[in-house]
């Protein structure tokens, strides 16, 4: 199997077979006595209006460090194990726990030293044949500053990942700054540095699964926007797929226009079941 395939997975995966709390239903917990009708908001201004409605201003510490704990506790999935058994370079998730981890025997190594964005963080798995890396784009648990749920969160992301792709963006590296190139430049010469997840939307065959891509992911939706407009410049050799398990809709419509390939699956059996033979059909298309 080809091992320059990544797999994005959401929160699908760990709703397919425990009751594991949804986004919508954290959020709810996080309002306490202050509840109010939030069905038509998305989720960055639900949490917007969860943080404005505290009394103390420097209270987002502790909200985050709420949310950590909820999710500390979530359980070990089989799915996970079939997922890990296709053999990736790079998994990456948009949920903040690490029942990825549960499934590797290996302890991580923690790259990047980022406290609010991540970008560039990563955990890296070191085996004997092989190293696995594991990106949470939207933050992560042992670092509560990175969960990101508001729209300035989001919003102030889009402004790093802009500055990524056009080249404006530099790290740390040997002592000194290192600029990072263009991604017009990384495709025009089929080479990628992957300082961060971005790199992957263009060079990996990237699998999206158990992830709804609800129209509050900015950030992700801003990239395969970004994605089919350099396309449009230069050729993009990689493909992606979202292995979606709703029924064709204006998303489906939409996806595809930004040159991503949907493939709709039935859950009239369940959810885990569709998982199951989705990644069987990863494992398909990487032989």
């Amino acid at each position: 199997m080809k091992n320059n395939t990544s797999i994005l997975f959401g929160n699908g995966i760990n709703r397919a077979l425990h009751s594991s709390i949804s986004w919508n239903e954290l959020l709810e917990r996080m309002m306490n006595n202050d509840k109010f009708q939030s069905e038509k908001l998305p989720n960055t201004l639900t949490y917007e209006r969860i943080y404005l409605d505290r009394a103390d201003e420097n209270e987002e510490q502790s909200i985050k460090k709420e949310i950590a704990e909820m999710l500390r506790h979530v359980s070990h999935n089989e799915l996970y194990d079939d997922m890990i058994s296709l053999g990736c370079s790079d998994y990456l998730t948009t949920n903040y726990d690490y029942t990825f981890e549960k499934s590797i025997d290996l302890q991580p190594n923690i790259r990047g030293t980022e406290e609010i964005y991540s970008l560039r963080r990563y955990r890296e798995y070191l085996g004997q044949q092989k190293s696995v890396r594991f990106w949470s784009l939207h933050g992560e648990i042992d670092s509560p500053k990175s969960i990101m749920l508001g729209l300035d969160h989001y919003c102030g992301a889009i402004a790093k990942l802009d500055s990524y792709i056009k080249g404006n963006y530099s790290t740390q590296k040997d002592g000194g700054l290192h600029q990072v190139s263009s991604m017009i430049k990384k495709l025009h010469e089929g080479k990628f540095c992957h300082t961060s997840w971005v790199d992957l939307f263009f060079s990996n065959d990237l699998h999206i699964v158990g992830l709804s891509l609800d129209f509050s992911e900015t950030d992700l939706w801003w990239i395969l926007n970004k994605r089919a407009r350099l396309n449009k410049i230069t050729p993009i050799k990689n493909k992606i797929y979202f292995h979606s398990t709703d029924e064709k809709s204006e998303k489906s419509d939409l996806l595809n226009k930004f040159g991503v390939l949907v493939q709709h699956y039935s859950v009239k059996d369940s959810y885990f079941n569709a998982y199951k033979n989705i990644f069987r059909t990863i494992g398909k298309i990487m032989k």
